[in-house]
C-alpha cells in the first residue's frame, strides 16, 4: 500500500470511528429521555385505561399523575423534541382545565362526555412525542 492510499485508509477508518463516536453521543440524550419518560408512559397507560365509571375524584387523580409524570419528565424529555412535548403539556392542562369543569355531581358518562374532545387531542400528542423519542 502507498502512502495516498494509506492516507485514504486512515482518513475512512477516522471517520467511521468519529461517526460512531457521535452516534453513541446521540443515544446518550435519548437513553436519559427514556429513563424520564418511563413514569409518563406509567401514568398515561392509567390514564388510557382507566374505567369508564370511574369518579370524578379517581380521574382527577389519574389526570394529577400524569401532570406530576410530564413534570417529572422535563429535563432531557423537553430537549430530545421541545415541540411535542410542549404540545403534549398544553393538551394536557387542556384535559385538567375541563376536570376542573366538571360538577361534583356528574356521573361517570357525563364525566367522559365532557374530556373525550381533550383527551382525544391529548392521545395525539402523547403519540407524536413518543413517536419523536424513540427508547432503545
Amino acid at each position: 500500500m502507498d502512502t495516498k492510499q494509506a492516507l485514504v485508509v486512515g482518513a475512512v477508518a477516522f471517520a467511521t470511528f468519529a461517526h460512531a463516536a457521535g452516534a453513541k453521543a446521540q443515544v446518550e440524550p435519548t437513553v436519559q429521555a427514556c429513563k424520564e419518560l418511563s413514569s409518563l408512559v406509567a401514568a398515561w397507560q392509567n390514564f388510557e385505561t382507566q374505567d369508564v365509571n370511574a369518579s370524578l375524584e379517581e380521574v382527577r387523580e389519574v389526570a394529577r399523575e400524569v401532570s406530576a409524570a410530564l413534570d417529572q419528565a422535563a429535563g432531557e424529555a423537553r430537549s430530545s423534541s421541545p415541540a411535542a412535548f410542549a404540545q403534549l403539556k398544553e393538551t394536557h392542562s387542556v384535559v385538567e382545565a375541563e376536570l376542573a369543569a366538571v360538577p361534583e355531581e356528574a356521573t361517570p358518562e357525563q364525566i367522559q362526555d365532557r374530556i373525550a374532545i381533550a383527551k382525544e387531542n391529548e392521545r395525539f400528542a402523547y403519540q407524536n412525542l413518543m413517536g419523536n423519542i424513540v427508547c432503545p
